[in-house]
């Protein structure tokens, strides 16, 4: 069956769809989530107003959403993206927001009395020092972006992995 689904072609077709469903969900989700959790992480107001909104709703299952992102977004790729988008989306802003809260307080208050404004401390201090944890959770959340896509993709699909792995069960 592998040497089959090789030799027809259609595994070309699967890794490019499902391929381009993660790349841009990662993407937008990393994009929202790494600038929501730099203002949320460095603004201690948005902290407050914003957190608790992100920590009450981080524990849905993602999956879980796939009917409403079904019925808001119709059957195409738009639903299986926004998926992606919301699994990366909170993985990206906790980290990030951990990476912000980790810089070392004391070197923030050194910067400030040798005269530097918020945002070259920010551009120059607690950014590069937050780069680690954020990359870390780009690591996972490309995982978690694979899986979703699949998921999404067995649910209600006509081509990617997904589709291939529903379709093949089904066929025994």
């Amino acid at each position: 069956a592998l040497y089959a689904y090789l030799l027809s072609g259609d595994l070309a077709s699967d890794v490019l769809a499902t391929g381009r469903r993660i790349i841009l969900g990662l993407g937008l989700g990393s994009l929202l989530g790494i600038g929501i959790g730099l203002l949320i992480g460095w603004y201690p107001r948005l902290r407050a107003a914003f957190y608790p909104l992100v920590a009450a709703t981080f524990p849905i299952p993602k999956i879980a959403l796939v009917p409403l992102m079904i019925i808001w977004f119709g059957l195409g790729d738009a639903y299986k993206i926004v998926l992606v988008v919301s699994g990366v989306f909170y993985i990206m802003v906790i980290n990030t927001m951990a990476g912000v809260n980790g810089v070392n307080r004391v070197t923030i208050m050194a910067c400030r009395n040798l005269g530097a404004r918020d945002s070259d401390i920010f551009r120059k201090v607690v950014l590069p020092a937050s780069l680690p944890i954020i990359f870390a959770a780009l690591r996972i959340s490309f995982s978690v972006s694979f899986i979703l896509v699949i998921a999404a993709e067995m649910i209600i699909s006509e081509v990617g992995f997904g589709y291939f792995i529903a379709n093949a069960g089904q066929l025994l």
